[in-house]
């Protein structure tokens, strides 16, 4: 049966920043990021021939209306059961909203035991069909998008061991799994969980917004092979992809890092705090 859970509803605004066209925004801070250095066997670009994504080629990709300014972002937990997990949830979708300014909703869970047999590999969720069978028709026409959030292990068919997350650049659709973060139940394992969570959602929802793998920085739109790979990334968004990003919405650049200080002050992510107030002050 249907978990049912009330839903829940996250809303917040962005601080607005220094105005400056998006273009200078981004030669600042350039300087302020690494740059990727060669892949190494194992690692995503060493195994995945991927080309980036010019401004122009995102423009023409994204499958989001920039004067869509009500859309509702849902998140629809599966086979979530725990008080923990529904936190790690709530957490996330605070995350989002704060960054993006938009209205998050979650939905009631959706208990995998409703799924027919061929939704499993064992114990693993096939991504696919789900995204395909129970994400997809959920979809508000003028959402900005819906993603599924599980605690089960996904992978998305024949040939693949797992995945983190997916999504589909064209439908706003989208699905992530926190199986292989770890435990959580000290506040230091919670925190490690909670940061790859959002790492994994923020890659997998910018995906959904139309952006393809950042090639150039290190940024939390890197492809990534393991936990460790992943691990090593940022869960900060590059400059590049920020200006892909301000094309929808507007000035986001500017708004980005005080909104995402505001965040990580709140959670206590030292690192990521430092590094939004160093641009903040650079762009001072």
């Amino acid at each position: 049966m249907i978990l049912l859970l009330p839903v829940l509803y996250f809303t917040a605004g962005c601080s607005n920043h220094q105005n400056q066209p998006a273009e200078s925004l981004t030669t600042q801070l350039a300087g302020l990021y690494d740059t990727l250095s060669a892949p190494q066997p194992g690692e995503w670009l060493y195994e995945q021939q991927e080309l980036g994504q010019t401004l122009e080629e995102f423009r023409e990709d994204t499958p989001i209306d920039s004067n869509n300014a009500d859309a509702t972002f849902y998140i629809l937990p599966i086979d979530i059961i725990h008080e923990e997990e529904f936190s790690l949830i709530a957490d996330v979708a605070t995350y989002l909203t704060t960054i993006f300014g938009y209205e998050v909703t979650v939905l009631p869970s959706i208990n995998a035991q409703l799924f027919p047999p061929h939704y499993f590999r064992d114990e693993q969720l096939n991504s696919q069909l789900l995204l395909d069978e129970i994400i997809r028709p959920l979809l508000e026409k003028d959402a900005l998008g819906i993603m599924g959030l599980t605690q089960r292990d996904i992978y998305p068919g024949d040939g693949w061991n797992f995945v983190f997350g997916q999504a589909n650049t064209k439908e706003k659709i989208g699905i992530t799994s926190f199986a292989r973060y770890g435990n959580y139940d000290t506040d230091s394992a919670r925190q490690l969980v909670l940061n790859r969570l959002i790492k994994t959602t923020t890659h997998e929802f910018l995906h959904m917004l139309g952006l393809q793998h950042c090639i150039q920085f290190a940024c939390v739109l890197n492809g990534s092979n393991s936990l460790e790979e992943s691990d090593k990334k940022p869960s900060i968004i590059c400059p590049e992809c920020l200006a892909k990003l301000d094309i929808i919405f507007p000035a986001f650049t500017e708004k980005y890092f005080p909104a995402s200080l505001q965040f990580y002050q709140k959670y206590q992510f030292k690192e990521e705090q430092e590094f939004c107030e160093r641009v903040i002050n650079e762009l001072n």
